[in-house]
């Protein structure tokens, strides 16, 4: 009945979370079984917002919401829905795109705070301080599934590996290229995936472009 985007499973592949744009400015998320059992609401604002990471459990739900065109990222209870809480409140800067650690205690982001877009680290659901884990711009951040990689997309279209530490507290090494990848243009909160093994990845790529091979 409108225009769905935005799509995220959940971590053990029974669900999916996605956004409706319902008119007038209304944007709904909705949880999909993808086995039997109808579609429900989970949240509904007059902004637009789109889920962008589920954590490992499958309880809480990041969401990104976009009040005055600016990004702030949200945790949302599944387990009892209601008002989400704030993860960020900077209405000068804007944040969006999020991966969670495999352990769940670190949340990846993306954020302009610096006047470009970077990948930075805070201890989740907090407090602590944060990390900027990308030296030369970054988006699309990817939690390697076993905990030990950062991936993201620099700012000269490298997928770019981060080696990370992260467990009682969170350490970073330097970032290292991997390969080209030109990405199609527009606003997606998601343009790369990384399958359960870490071995692939699936891009969204300009129509026509060379596909650079992995090394």
């Amino acid at each position: 009945p409108g225009d769905d985007f935005g799509p995220l499973f959940s971590p053990d592949g029974e669900r999916l979370y996605f956004t409706r744009g319902e008119g007038q400015g209304r944007y709904t998320i909705l949880s999909r079984p993808l086995g039997s059992g109808d579609e429900v609401a989970i949240l509904a604002a007059d902004v637009i917002q789109g889920p962008v990471a589920v954590s490992p459990h499958g309880r809480l739900l990041v969401v990104v919401q976009f009040p005055k065109g600016k990004g702030e990222l949200f945790v949302l209870d599944l387990s009892h829905p209601g008002e989400p809480k704030a993860i960020t409140a900077t209405p000068d800067f804007s944040e969006s795109r999020a991966s969670f650690s495999p352990d769940g205690r670190w949340l990846a982001f993306q954020s302009d705070e610096s006047g470009r877009p970077e990948i930075y680290v805070q201890p989740f659901p907090g407090p602590g301080r944060k990390w900027q884990v990308s030296t030369a711009g970054g988006t699309f951040p990817i939690w390697g599934p076993r905990g030990g990689e950062l991936l993201y997309r620099s700012a000269d279209q490298q997928l770019t590996r981060v080696e990370v530490a992260a467990g009682a507290s969170f350490d970073a090494g330097v970032p290292e290229p991997l390969f080209a990848l030109p990405l199609a243009a527009g606003n997606s909160l998601r343009k790369i995936a990384i399958t359960p093994d870490g071995e692939r990845f699936l891009a969204l790529v300009p129509a026509g472009a060379n596909a650079a091979a992995p090394v």
